[in-house]
């Protein structure tokens, strides 16, 4: 099961059919992307764009031989924000992501990007992903790009996060002293 992106693995035997490679393999009706397809036992692909809906597995080798898996394979519906709090932040903010089929039918997410600055996902279930923005020297505004553990992508339209060029602390004064000490930072 998966979305668009999804990587997936079909495991059988004589996926060659006789043959060298594997030339075509449908996912639910839809072309997927090759991979590696050279051997009799395994074919790695990645899943595009389909109707959500459970449809056959269709692996064909350069001599016509087909291998199918009657209804293997689950689209899911695309995931999709919600909400997403605070909408801009510096390194270190704490970013909530809200929506549906944000793991992509995977376990986890593995990465985030806020407006192009990579961030540190710090939980993730298929409705909500806790981030940290990442560092940047300038400020920018982008999507959020999701990347679930089995590589499918949960991408915002526009502009939905705006990173801030992260704060600099230039003096702290005084540098030293005891508890109860008054310290002007700026």
């Amino acid at each position: 099961q998966g979305q668009t992106g999804t990587r997936v693995t079909i495991a059988g035997t004589r996926l060659l059919g006789g043959g060298s490679q594997i030339v075509s393999v449908k996912l639910g009706g839809q072309s997927a992307t090759i991979v590696q397809g050279n051997s009799d036992t395994q074919v790695i692909v990645t899943a595009v764009a389909g109707q959500a809906g459970q449809g056959h597995v269709v692996v064909q080798s350069d001599t016509g031989a087909l291998a199918v898996a009657e209804n293997g394979w689950l689209y899911l519906a695309v995931g999709t924000f919600t909400a997403i709090s605070p909408a801009s932040g510096q390194f270190g903010t704490l970013v909530s992501i809200t929506g549906t089929g944000l793991l992509g039918g995977g376990a986890s997410v593995s990465s985030v990007t806020l407006g192009g600055v990579a961030g540190q996902v710090v939980n993730s279930s298929d409705t909500v992903v806790f981030v940290t923005a990442g560092v940047s020297g300038v400020s920018r505004a982008g999507p959020i790009v999701l990347t679930s553990s089995t590589g499918t992508i949960v991408s915002s339209s526009g502009n939905n996060w705006t990173q801030l060029a992260d704060g600099t602390v230039t003096q702290v004064t005084p540098q030293q002293g005891v508890a109860g000490t008054r310290v002007t930072i700026s």
